[in-house]
């Protein structure tokens, strides 16, 4: 998780207040899951309107672990 602030802050999306809270719950939910993204960067992250949160993006290098 001490990558995601710097993203959040390249991506400036802080101010929605809720954006690290909402995107570190994605990440443990994914990680309790055993789903590792593998390609988190400022580009795979968007405010989704439909949902009315932060979300991951760009699954296409995303594994599961065992």
């Amino acid at each position: 998780y001490r990558i995601l602030p710097v993203i959040l802050e390249n991506k400036k999306i802080f101010e929605q207040g809720k954006s690290d809270v909402e995107l570190k719950a994605a990440l443990l939910t994914m990680h309790q899951t055993n789903l590792v993204h593998l390609d988190i960067k400022p580009d795979n992250i968007a405010f989704s309107r439909y949902f009315n949160k932060w979300i991951f993006l760009d699954f296409g290098f995303s594994d599961f672990i065992d």
